[in-house]
């Protein structure tokens, strides 16, 4: 048995680095609050975007 992550992943620095940004912290703390609540693990973007508080640039899909 293998103690790495699957697709090598286990990386923890790079684990760390990805939730340093308070973008990607606001989305898992929006996605955690959501399956808490309605006990599904998956949200679509549009939801959790705005959930988060999170602007989308000028141009992109809000969908």
């Amino acid at each position: 048995m293998s103690d790495s992550a699957p697709n090598g992943s286990g990386d923890p620095d790079a684990a760390f680095a990805a939730v340093s940004d308070p973008t990607r912290v606001a989305i898992l703390r929006a996605l955690a609050a959501h399956t808490r609540e309605t006990g599904e693990t998956t949200a679509g973007f549009a939801a959790l975007r705005k959930r988060a508080g999170v602007e989308t640039p000028a141009g992109s899909a809000t969908t």
